[in-house]
C-alpha cells in the first residue's frame, strides 16, 4: 500500500507542475483545461482495470 501513496503523491505534484507550466506558456484557461484532459485519461485507464473475482 505504501507504493500507492508514494505514486499518488508524485502524480499530484507532477500534475500541478504541468498545469503551471502550460498556464505560463499558453494561458491560464488552457492550463486549467488540462484537468479535464487528466480526468478523461484516468477514466479510460479505469476501463482497463479488472478486479479479481472472489471465490
Amino acid at each position: 500500500m505504501g507504493l500507492i501513496y508514494v505514486a499518488s503523491g508524485m502524480g499530484g505534484a507532477f500534475a500541478g507542475w504541468l498545469i503551471g507550466q502550460v498556464s505560463q506558456m499558453y494561458g491560464v484557461s488552457l492550463g486549467f483545461n488540462l484537468i479535464i484532459a487528466f480526468v478523461a485519461i484516468f477514466f479510460v485507464l479505469t476501463l482497463f482495470v479488472k478486479e479479481n473475482p472472489q471465490n
